[in-house]
């Protein structure tokens, strides 16, 4: 029983993913520098989530080595949305949805 339900648990989470790549991709072409949000959403981060904060720092680093014109495809997007996934599995704090926002590009 608790493997069904941590089964579902993953489902869920994969689901979860794919809709938020798909609600921005859809949504935006893809058309947004991911180095300009990425200052608003560390701005956001609780200092408590150390782990994030450190995934992040790594994901800028490597973004200085990419092109520019890379920046704004899924090659930059996806990772990084993937970082976000793995660290704020539900969205349930105000600075998590407002994060969901900046990402989905929502005012």
């Amino acid at each position: 029983m608790i493997i069904i339900q941590d089964f579902n648990k993953i489902k869920i989470k994969i689901k979860i993913d794919i809709k938020i790549h798909l609600i921005y991709y859809k949504q935006n072409n893809m058309s947004r520098d991911i180095a300009s949000i990425i200052p608003d959403i560390i701005s956001l981060i609780p200092e408590k989530e150390s782990l994030l904060l450190e995934k992040i720092k790594i994901f800028i680093n490597d973004l200085g080595y990419k092109p520019p014109e890379l920046r704004t495809t899924k090659y930059c997007w996806a990772p990084f949305v993937q970082i976000l996934n793995e660290y704020i599995p539900d969205i349930n704090e105000e600075w998590q949805k407002e994060i969901a926002k900046i990402i989905n590009d929502v005012k």
